[in-house]
């Protein structure tokens, strides 16, 4: 089970973009298990202090969800945090399935 990510972040004036590709480069099937419909969440930090998180204060349909990801097959998700002050961040972008342990990074200016 090899499944990888990557963060690409996108900044445009105050709105920052973040576009979290996850991919199976791995020989074999891998099954994931989403607990409700949140499959992908990113949390912004400044200074070590989040500072933005995508999925607070978002309700999520609870609903089991499983995909399965064949060697090449992945998915590509896109946040966007709106109005974002000046300064100098790090993100973070999770997959949010049930025991997987998956997350890629990247830092960005506003």
């Amino acid at each position: 089970m090899v499944l990888v990510g990557s963060l690409d972040v996108a900044v445009s004036g105050d709105e920052v973009e973040f576009t979290f590709e996850v991919r199976n480069d791995g020989d074999d099937p891998v099954e994931v298990t989403f607990p409700n419909a949140c499959t992908v969440d990113v949390a912004v930090f400044e200074d070590d202090a989040e500072v933005w998180r995508w999925s607070e204060g978002r309700m999520f349909a609870q609903m089991i969800q499983q995909e399965t990801f064949n060697l090449g097959d992945g998915m590509t998700e896109t946040r966007v945090w709106e109005s974002a002050p000046a300064g100098d961040y790090e993100a973070v972008a999770t997959l949010e399935a049930r025991g997987q342990d998956l997350e890629a990074g990247a830092t960005f200016s506003v």
